[in-house]
């Protein structure tokens, strides 16, 4: 199995709980376990959520940091995203923030 694979694995956790999967620009990737209802909303989980699991992109605007929570195809494509850009660090190729701005 890949290291994606192995990451994004199911969890069994308690059902007021999810693993938040998180991609940050600046830190990487990381995963937490958050609260259904204090760390997250419940509509949320329930709209965006794959099978106990969230996935959350930040993105910084002026130094701010924004979480967004995201559908699972989402994030993949983001996190592919950042790692070509690990990648090929050339600011030629960099891209603004609105042109990467996942709708």
């Amino acid at each position: 199995m890949g290291l994606w694979s192995t990451v994004l694995r199911k969890r069994r956790l308690p059902k007021d709980r999810v693993v938040a999967h998180i991609l940050d620009p600046i830190t990487g990737y990381s995963n937490r376990e958050l609260r259904v209802g204090k760390d997250i909303a419940a509509d949320t989980v329930q709209r965006l959520g794959d099978s106990g699991e969230v996935f959350i992109v930040v993105a910084y605007d002026g130094g701010s940091p924004s979480a967004t929570v995201r559908t699972r195809a989402e994030w993949l494509r983001a996190q592919s995203r950042q790692q070509a850009l690990e990648r090929d660090p050339d600011p030629s190729v960099w891209r603004t923030r609105e042109e990467v701005e996942i709708s």
